[in-house]
């Protein structure tokens, strides 16, 4: 059984098999292009370029799974409408918007 974090790579595999490429740039593009999207290969793969143990290239690809899945979180979080814009803050008509920056004093209406 395929576990549920690695099915979302594993179904989306040909999006995702230039990033692996970009990861672990020591990884011969044409052993890449042979990779399915099975997370043993990948990490047979891992260990056998870089010179690790299976335990260090497992926590290699867990690593890399993790960005995945970061950057998934982050594209499917809505975004709040009254989050303010970079570089200011947001002011809707009729808020008081307190004293005037140095002045003690509400800005004039």
């Amino acid at each position: 059984m395929v576990n549920p974090r690695w099915r979302i790579v594993q179904d989306r595999w040909a999006a995702y098999r230039p990033r692996v490429a970009l990861y672990w740039p020591r990884l011969r593009p044409e052993a890449v292009r042979q990779l399915t999207g099975d997370r043993p290969s990948l990490v047979r793969l891992v260990k056998e370029a870089y010179a690790l143990t299976f335990a260090e290239a497992e926590a290699q690809v867990d690593t890399w799974l993790f960005g995945i899945e970061r950057e998934l979180a982050a594209a499917s979080a809505p975004r709040s409408p009254s989050a303010p814009e970079a570089g200011g803050e947001q002011v809707t008509g009729g808020e008081e918007t307190g004293p005037e920056p140095g002045t003690g004093t509400k800005p004039k209406e």
